[in-house]
């Protein structure tokens, strides 16, 4: 059973007491880079929040700064080496990550969200240990398939301009 904390609640990830922290849905590093993206929706309570990112606070001091953040900073670098600008179709684009480094930041923000939103919330914790790096692997097998999609607008749906590459 986790360790309780000030309040009685324990740390998502860790399970130890002490402060908690919150941490950010959408990272910051995105709502820095994307400054136009200001619309979250909330679907635990059903409604769009403006300007105002949301949180979870549930996550200890030394698991939200010094674990987690080490995710945001290497997919932040991601972001910055590879989505900065916009790609040329002349020239091909590498993406070259560490797969267990990318892959436990996306599975961090699919367990925030599903704390955010109280659904399966016990299925997605059986991540947490991988997520902190305690285990090599996950507990459940997982499989990450990446691709990157040349950028395109939406037309009427059906009609023979329904997709339309952008150049």
């Amino acid at each position: 059973m986790p360790e309780t904390g000030n309040r009685g609640r324990a740390c998502a990830y860790c399970g130890r007491g002490g402060k908690l922290t919150r941490e950010d849905l959408f990272a910051t590093f995105l709502r820095s880079f994307y400054p136009s993206y200001r619309t979250y929706l909330d679907h635990r309570r059903g409604t769009q929040l403006k300007n105002t990112a949301p949180v979870v606070r549930d996550v200890c001091q030394v698991c939200n700064n010094e674990l987690l953040s080490k995710l945001d900073n290497y997919v932040a670098d991601l972001n910055r080496r590879y989505f900065s600008g916009t790609p040329l179709p002349d020239r091909p684009i590498t993406f070259e990550y560490e797969y267990h480094r990318l892959l436990r930041w996306l599975l961090k923000a699919w367990y925030n969200d599903a704390r955010a939103s109280n659904r399966n919330v016990e299925k997605h914790r059986v991540f947490a240990p991988y997520i902190l790096g305690e285990t090599r692997d996950p507990l459940i097998p997982v499989t990450l398939t990446l691709g990157i999609l040349a950028p395109f607008v939406l037309g009427k749906l059906g009609s023979s301009e329904s997709l339309r590459l952008v150049k």
